[in-house]
C-alpha cells in the first residue's frame, strides 16, 4: 500500500507509473517498497503479488458494556465505552465513518466531520444512547452495548466496508470489565515448563506475596 488507504489498488499503481525509475524518493507515498534501488519491476512486482489486498486501518482495541464506576463521562454518568485504535503511521480522518451494534444496519451511528485519529492514538467514545457527534466534545453514539452478548462494528464512510467487528457477537460481559484485543504480553511460564501453585488460606495473608 503506497498511498495509505490501506488497499492496494489503482491509486498505487499511479504512484509507481508517477515515479518510474525514480531513485530519490523516500518516505510515505514513495513507491520504492522493494530493495531501495529506485522504483522498478522489483515493486512492480510486489504490487502486483498483493493486489487488491485490504488492512484495517483502525481497530476496536477495547469496550466496555457494564460499565458502572470504572469511567464517568462529562454528565458524571458511567456510560458504556469503545476504544478505538490507530495502529498506522499516518493520521486518520474519521468524518463519516460509522460505529454500530447492529450488523444488517451498518450506518447506525455517524462520526461527525473534524474527528482524525493521529498515529499510534487511541479514542474513546461513549456508547451511552446521548448521541453527541461535537468533534470538539466528547462523543456519544445513539446506541448502547448489551452485556448479555452483542454485535459491534467499525464501518468506513462507504456505509458498506467493516473495517473491525466483533461477530456474530461477542461474549457475555462482566460488569466494570473491559473487553478487547491483546495489546502486549509476557510470558511468565514458557510451554512445558514445571510449575507450582499454592491455594492460599487465612494465615497467609500476611505473606509478602
Amino acid at each position: 500500500d503506497i498511498d495509505g488507504d490501506c488497499r492496494v489498488g489503482f491509486g498505487d499503481m499511479g504512484l509507481l507509473a508517477e515515479q518510474w525509475l525514480d531513485d530519490g524518493c523516500e518516505g510515505a507515498g514513495c513507491a520504492d517498497i522493494g530493495a531501495g534501488a529506485g522504483v522498478d519491476m522489483g515493486d512492480f512486482a510486489l504490487l502486483a503479488e498483493d493486489w487488491g489486498e485490504r488492512e484495517s486501518p483502525l481497530v476496536i482495541t477495547e469496550f466496555m458494556a457494564g460499565n458502572s464506576d470504572t469511567l464517568d463521562d462529562e454528565d458524571g454518568d458511567s456510560s458504556d465505552w469503545i476504544e478505538i485504535y490507530n495502529p498506522t503511521d499516518i493520521t486518520i480522518d474519521l468524518s463519516g465513518w460509522y460505529l454500530t451494534n447492529n450488523e444488517f444496519n451498518p450506518t447506525k451511528w455517524q462520526f461527525p466531520a473534524g474527528v482524525e485519529l493521529d498515529a499510534g492514538e487511541f479514542l474513546i467514545v461513549f456508547a451511552s444512547n446521548k448521541n453527541r457527534r461535537d468533534p470538539a466534545g466528547n462523543l456519544h453514539t445513539d446506541f448502547g452495548l448489551d452485556a448479555d452478548r452483542d454485535y459491534l462494528g467499525l464501518v468506513s464512510s462507504d456505509g458498506i466496508t467493516v473495517v473491525h467487528k466483533y461477530a456474530p457477537s461477542y461474549p457475555d460481559q462482566l460488569a466494570d470489565v473491559s473487553y478487547g484485543l491483546t495489546q502486549s504480553a509476557t510470558t511468565v511460564l514458557s510451554e512445558g515448563a514445571v510449575a507450582s501453585y499454592l491455594v492460599p488460606s487465612a494465615s497467609d495473608s500476611s505473606k509478602n506475596w
